[in-house]
């Protein structure tokens, strides 16, 4: 998909151009570890007793306490869902999906078309949530907007239904097959290797998709009459992702060199499996996933702009990397209930690494855009996705 901006040539003369003062204003997050562990603590204890019904208005009561801690210069975020919104959209989610889990398990040959009908729906689901989650949020008394198009966000992803649809129609083939017990069975060769190579051209693709999909959001974003574009070269994403492959490589060698040294030390298999399943689930995603959410923070915010608006993230990947490795040794130490603290930590230091820059007055009559709905933010949410920075 093709940035919004217009060519340079075609560009109106910046506000800098024309002599307009600019100001630089830091972010700052003042939450606290010990005022979010309440709130996480009660909000987790009533999701539990009402078998997760308070699930999106403790969302709503999440939300509301990160962006009036947020900081822009001097005036806080703020977001104004209404809960109760959000939570007849949960139960809308809670229907679908145990109507989805039940024809999963009572047909298992349809797993195929249910996770391709799933993937095509994804899209749609992001750009509502975007939406909805930009529309509720506001700065200085005026809310920010998202005007991103729904036919932009699918033609940011067409690419890869090339490759998931052979991958779906091949897993179908591979759940109806009356041998699919037998891995070595003959008559699952065909069907198998499809899918294993429909899978690995959709890896390949991925890079690619990411920064169409990138450009896509980070063109939608409004604030007044402002709307932000990116202008991030092919060739910088390309590299970025080609690093996130040999740094995860790196890692996995280290972690390799560990595993051994132990098992030299102390061959017991059962301890092994353990130290195994720690390092694959726990430290490895905490080396690598810094890396990857420090290196693409700068580079996708420090390219994205509006004509009065710029915005520059210098996010240091060694100390994210050190506070995710201390993070995730509390939250091991003490079962889990250091988390929100490690939350509260790291989005300070994701926030607090950003800073905006203002040319002249911003603000001014929102850009039109229709009401968005809850259900697709829920959806996102119990998705695991983060929309936020």
């Amino acid at each position: 998909m093709k940035s919004s901006a217009m060519p340079a040539a075609s560009q109106p003369p910046s506000p800098n151009q024309l002599g307009v003062a600019s100001q630089r204003l830091p972010i700052r997050f003042t939450g606290s570890g010990s005022a979010y562990f309440r709130i996480w603590a009660v909000d987790l204890l009533l999701i539990v007793l009402t078998l997760s019904l308070y699930l999106p208005f403790a969302r709503a009561r999440r939300l509301a306490y990160f962006h009036s801690h947020t900081l822009v210069g001097r005036d806080p975020l703020s977001f104004h869902a209404n809960p109760w919104q959000m939570f007849r959209a949960h139960l809308l989610l809670l229907l679908l999906g145990g109507a989805l889990w039940a024809v999963t398990h009572l047909w298992p040959s349809l797993n195929g078309p249910s996770i391709l009908l799933a993937l095509a729906l994804w899209p749609w689901m992001m750009h509502a949530a975007l939406r909805f989650r930009m529309a509720h949020t506001h700065w200085r008394g005026l809310p920010m907007g998202f005007i991103g198009s729904l036919s932009g966000i699918y033609g940011s992803f067409w690419p890869l239904a090339v490759p998931l649809v052979p991958a779906a129609v091949a897993l179908t083939l591979i759940m109806g097959l009356d041998k699919v017990n037998d891995p070595l069975s003959p008559s699952l060769f065909g069907p198998g290797a499809l899918f294993l190579f429909a899978m690995g051209v959709a890896g390949l693709m991925l890079p690619w998709v990411g920064l169409r999909f990138m450009r896509y959001v980070q063109s939608g974003y409004t604030y007044g009459q402002e709307r932000t574009h990116m202008n991030l070269a092919a060739g910088a994403f390309y590299a970025f992702s080609f690093k996130v492959v040999v740094y995860a490589m790196l890692a996995l060698v280290l972690l390799g060199m560990v595993l051994w040294g132990v098992a030299w030390w102390w061959p017991h298999r059962g301890y092994l499996l353990l130290l195994l399943v720690v390092l694959v689930n726990g430290v490895l995603p905490a080396l690598v996933w810094p890396y990857i959410l420090a290196r693409r923070q700068n580079m996708v915010w420090s390219n994205t702009r509006s004509q009065r608006v710029r915005f520059e993230s210098q996010l240091r990947f060694p100390a994210l990397l050190r506070l995710t490795l201390g993070n995730l040794l509390l939250v091991l130490l003490t079962l889990g209930l250091y988390w929100p603290v490690a939350r509260i930590r790291t989005t300070r230091m994701r926030l607090e690494a950003v800073s905006v820059e203002i040319t002249g007055e911003v603000g001014g009559a929102a850009l039109a855009t229709s009401t968005p709905d809850a259900w697709a933010d829920g959806a996102v949410h119990m998705l695991g996705v983060d929309i936020g920075i």
